[in-house]
């Protein structure tokens, strides 16, 4: 297994997903979920990349 550095949204700064997922299809491609901002007050961001 290779590691690779992933830029899809320097903002969130350096952290793991909450959730992922693999859709098959159309609109197939790997989704990730990514939780930020204060306890309490949490943001989802969800991005998807293209296989």
């Amino acid at each position: 297994m290779s590691e690779r550095l992933d830029r899809t949204d320097p903002g969130l700064g350096r952290r793991e997903p909450e959730g992922l997922a693999v859709r098959a299809g159309r609109n197939g491609g790997l989704y990730m979920g990514f939780a930020h901002g204060p306890a309490g007050g949490r943001r989802l961001s969800l991005y998807r990349k293209t296989l």
